[in-house]
């Protein structure tokens, strides 16, 4: 008889892994509606094979060190042990996860361990003594079980001739169902069908992988401005908890300019001349922040009122945004005009879903400085031939300080300035002056442009009644914080968040004036204000937004602010800055993004977040 190819050990590590993987998939596979599994043969097969794939690699790649460790050791119970605790711990904490998406619709997450280790397990986990006895007992009995089965398989195996066809088996099992259920996701994700990307959020901690490019370079149709929505069946949020009731008609017009990588400390005479004088009859906010450090938050923060960790649900479902909704509604004209692509970021899936067939982008192959020139002529274009019986919301997206560029010709007004960026000679001992001095020019470039917005608005009198917003959707950092950080998407440092913000209030508006504010206020904050006072929404604002009206006396109160970015999230208190790592593991640094040792956030903080990342869930 030919000797196995697998050993017993091997052959055992294996089937406790698959089997843990299984009773995984069963409790997360619970958690799902049943009309989303049922939904199609498609649906009902990604759901299966996603889950056994996902669950049987983190099984095994967890207990692989210990398999390893069992094969360098004689005595085979000690790796054997830590593979069974691995797998135990493991499942338990999918069972809590399980538990908290069930209650919040959101998994585990290190805010959550964060909250947890500070004595607000009773908060997370609302159980009475029934669901704790339970919880408990369901331990006991897993505990219990996985020794009992882990030694009767030993036992089995010993005597086997089928152990390695069990241990093939279960790998072809492993690997069909990964296959399977990426190659789903893969093909879905670019055919904008949601009945299948829908499910990937019912999943903890779910590597789902998106080959839009690839499929496009094969030839294959791909859908980048899908406007309808492909198996529409379910609303993940519950977002606007109340349908709107807003009695002003449309009396405002809306210039909405957001310049991307546009940092607090840029709005000045100096290096914005012409949008600082239009500052000066405006609203300021000068300690304003926006809730991301990179654009595709930034952005959605600004438009939806909502943090970043709603971004998934909304763009699996191209859920309107309840602004954007309402300016439709009230029969805006729009002019929605960008020099950086809407469609990745998907804002065309989330931002600007409702009225993605306006979409104006500049050619793709210029620079950025140039894009930003067409764009400010498009919108030159548009306010000369607009319908003048109707108002209308122009929003504007300029990238030339996100790519430091501006034309040869353009006079720079900052030197020695950067000639050629070379982003390899940077480090911590670079002079970043130079590199500065380059971002400064760009901005002074755009500056120049939005100059040329504002003597069109007051030459054709629009001032009278046109609101105009100037703000950004993150800031851009040249290594003020001593830690290596260029540009943004590094760190939550305030050279990386905080913004400028001015609103103008047209002269017919209540609120026209000058004004400085000083007290803090976030991304969230503007679209729940523009709702307010221009169309005169009776809903509370928590309807619709985790913001608050920024002239409302609540918006006084220095509330923690959930900052979102790729593989980060952060909170902010009155005096740190706590950042949560996608990875695991939490870091605490003070508002000079110097590192607090021995530090832990306040409890009422963790909880305000934690209530803001399930508000809207359903």
């Amino acid at each position: 008889m030919k000797p196995s190819p697998f050993s017993v050990e091997t052959s055992w590590f294996l089937i406790i892994c698959f089997i843990n993987a299984s009773i995984a998939s069963f409790l997360s596979l619970n958690g799902f509606p049943e009309h989303l599994i049922f939904w199609s043969i498609q649906s009902l097969l990604f759901s299966l094979t996603a889950c056994i794939g996902h669950f049987t690699f983190l099984f095994l790649a967890l207990s692989f060190p210990f398999w390893v460790l069992g094969l360098f050791i004689t005595d085979k119970r000690v790796s054997n042990s830590l593979i069974l605790i691995c797998n135990i711990s493991l499942l338990m904490l999918i069972y809590i996860d399980a538990r908290i998406f069930e209650l919040y619709k959101f998994h585990l997450n290190s805010v959550v361990i964060e909250l947890i280790s500070g004595g607000a397990l009773q908060e997370v986990f609302a159980f009475d003594f029934l669901r704790w006895s339970f919880f408990i007992l369901f331990a006991a009995i897993m505990i219990i079980l996985e020794v009992s089965v882990g030694i009767f398989l030993l036992r089995y195996l010993n005597r086997s001739s089928y152990k390695s066809i069990f241990a093939i088996l279960i790998l072809l099992t492993f690997l069909t169902s990964a296959t399977v259920s990426q190659t789903i996701y893969i093909f879905s994700d670019a055919r904008g069908d949601t009945t299948i990307t829908d499910l990937k959020r019912y999943i903890p901690w779910p590597q789902t992988i998106t080959a839009k490019s690839r499929l496009k370079d094969w030839g294959l149709t791909v859908r980048e401005n899908n406007n309808k929505k492909i198996g529409s069946f379910t609303k993940e949020l519950n977002y606007p908890k109340q349908a709107l009731a807003c009695t002003a008609e449309a009396p405002y017009n809306l210039v909405f300019i957001v310049v991307d990588a546009l940092r607090f400390d840029m709005l000045d005479k100096e290096v914005m001349p012409y949008s600082w004088e239009m500052a000066q009859a405006a609203h300021s906010y000068n300690e304003h922040y926006s809730l991301s450090n990179s654009t595709r938050f930034g952005l959605f923060s600004l438009i939806y009122g909502l943090t970043g960790n709603y971004w998934n649900s909304i763009a699996n479902n191209q859920q309107e945004s309840v602004f954007i909704n309402t300016l439709a509604t009230h029969g805006y004209q729009f002019n929605i005009a960008s020099s950086s692509p809407l469609f990745g970021p998907e804002f065309n899936r989330t931002v600007f879903s409702d009225v993605s067939d306006q979409l104006k982008l500049a050619p793709s192959k210029e620079p950025a400085h140039k894009k930003d020139a067409h764009i400010t002529n498009d919108l030159k274009e548009f306010l000369d031939n607009r319908n003048q019986s109707e108002a209308f919301f122009s929003f504007v997206f300029y990238d030339s300080p996100g790519a430091y560029s501006y034309p040869d010709k353009f006079k720079e007004k900052f030197k020695p300035s950067w000639e050629k960026i070379n982003y390899l000679e940077l480090d911590n001992d670079f002079d970043a002056s130079k590199f500065l001095n380059r971002y400064k020019n760009s901005v002074a470039y755009t500056d120049s442009l939005l100059g040329e917005i504002f003597k069109t608005i007051k030459s054709k009198a629009l001032l009278e009644n046109t609101i105009i917003v100037l703000t950004s959707t993150h800031g851009q950092e040249f290594n003020e914080t001593g830690k290596n950080f260029w540009g943004h998407n590094g760190n939550f440092s305030v050279y990386q968040t905080k913004v400028p913000l001015f609103i103008y209030w047209p002269e017919n508006h209540p609120l026209h004036g000058q004004q400085q504010f000083k007290n803090q206020t976030a991304s969230i904050d503007l679209a729940p204000t523009l709702m307010n006072h221009m169309f005169s929404c009776n809903n509370a604002v928590s309807d619709y937004s985790l913001g608050y009206d920024l002239y409302a006396s609540q918006n006084n109160y220095a509330r923690p602010l959930l900052f979102e970015s790729w593989s980060q999230r952060a909170i902010m208190g009155l005096d740190y800055i706590m950042v949560s790592y996608d990875a695991g593991g939490n870091e605490y640094f003070d508002r000079n993004y110097q590192r607090k040792e021995n530090f832990s956030a306040p409890q009422e903080d963790l909880s305000a977040i934690f209530k803001q990342m399930s508000a809207f869930n359903k």
